[in-house]
């Protein structure tokens, strides 16, 4: 998986414009302004696959969730997928977030940011997600000892595409439930045990946020 950045996408409708505007001025406190990768195409050469993208402002994309209007934007994203000691770890995201609030999800996560443009014109998206870790988890970015990307998946309901990836911890499961729990973006760290994993997804399947359905139906786990 290869992800690379151009300089400037189309530009965004005067009238969507406007309306991002408008919603931005009644926008809670807590959302801040920023840049974020979107989606421009994906070129599939392989066993490589490359996407690419623009940045464009936060307000945009926000303006869009809130509008229902589609701005043909369709960020960029990365989701973790971490097995702890036969365990699966999951989150509850907290009521504030924007997205999927009090739904479970495959921790970390996180869109891809200016912050991981590279010069060269690649997109680092291995580190971002190592930063996401040690932001959700107040453990060490190198805690994690690898991370292997194995799947694409189109969130249609919430438009985003998301790259899975499978990471390898160096910290145990105890220690990593811990830190979760202190984490402000979830209010819920869960460890499923593999042995359960199908009785417990068919029993909680509902409040999966979709792209963390996709990902384990496609690897087998979810029913």
């Amino acid at each position: 998986m290869r992800v690379t950045w151009h300089a400037a996408g189309p530009p965004l409708r005067d009238d969507h414009q406007r309306l991002a505007e408008q919603i931005w001025a009644k926008k809670p406190d807590h959302i801040f302004n920023g840049e974020l990768l979107v989606h421009h195409k994906t070129d599939v050469s392989d066993p490589v696959i490359e996407l690419s993208g623009y940045f464009t402002e936060y307000r945009f994309y926000y303006a869009q969730k809130q509008s229902g209007h589609s701005f043909g934007l369709t960020p960029l994203a990365v989701s973790g997928l971490i097995i702890c000691e036969d365990h699966l770890m999951l989150a509850r995201r907290a009521s504030h977030m924007t997205s999927y609030p009090g739904m479970l999800e495959l921790v970390p996560s996180g869109g891809l940011d200016r912050a991981c443009a590279l010069e060269n014109g690649t997109v680092d998206f291995r580190q971002k997600l190592r930063e996401e870790f040690a932001e959700e988890t107040r453990q060490p970015a190198n805690a994690i000892l690898s991370v292997e990307p194995f799947a694409l998946i189109h969130d249609l309901a919430d438009p985003a595409l998301d790259i899975a990836c499978r990471l390898t911890l160096s910290i145990g499961r105890e220690q990593l439930v811990e830190s979760l729990a202190q984490s402000e973006e979830y209010d819920d760290p869960v460890a499923v045990p593999l042995a359960d994993l199908q009785n417990w997804l068919t029993n909680n399947e509902d409040e999966l946020i979709p792209t963390s359905r996709a990902i384990l139906t496609g690897i087998g786990y979810a029913p």
